[in-house]
């Protein structure tokens, strides 16, 4: 992949990319410091990206690997000013924080899919099997359910 090709296949997927890290980092700089970090690996290695069709689990997988790295480095308590705010626009404010309170295992794949990753771009990004991703998933929807059982339904 040309450096301008792949510029261009990052742009697209700014808003994709903050969301994935936000499911994973608590604190905002961190989250930015990670889009900054995969990007520029991302730049750096492009250029052995054989596959372009596998770009988005490719960047993806950069950026889950370097908000991973983020994490162990801080490795500190959480503190309740510092909970991940939502996404700019129209939040559901419960749903917001139902899906914070998910084990990263199910938060990160079922952020994905929100984003529109399909199962099998899932996998390849978070490094497990297609049918894994599904179940993790779907755990996550049951979770959120039973988090917002409060007579409306959440996700189909």
């Amino acid at each position: 992949m040309r450096r301008d090709e792949y510029v261009e296949q990052v742009m697209q997927l700014t808003r994709s990319l903050y969301y994935v890290s936000s499911s994973i980092l608590p604190v905002m700089q961190d989250r930015e410091d990670a889009i900054q970090n995969s990007i520029v690996k991302g730049l750096q290695k492009c250029e052995t990206l054989r596959d372009r069709d596998k770009f988005r689990g490719w960047i993806t997988r950069i950026l889950i690997n370097e908000c991973y790295t983020i994490l162990r480095q801080k490795k500190r308590v959480v503190l309740a000013e510092e909970v991940p705010q939502p996404p700019p626009g129209e939040v559901d404010l419960a749903l917001h924080d139902a899906v914070m309170s998910l084990p990263d295992r199910i938060r990160v794949p079922f952020t994905l899919q929100l984003e529109g990753y399909t199962a099998r771009e899932i996998a390849q990004s978070v490094g497990i099997p297609e049918g894994t991703a599904k179940t993790l998933i779907r755990e996550a929807k049951l979770a959120l359910r039973a988090a917002l059982a409060d007579g409306e339904e959440v996700l189909a």
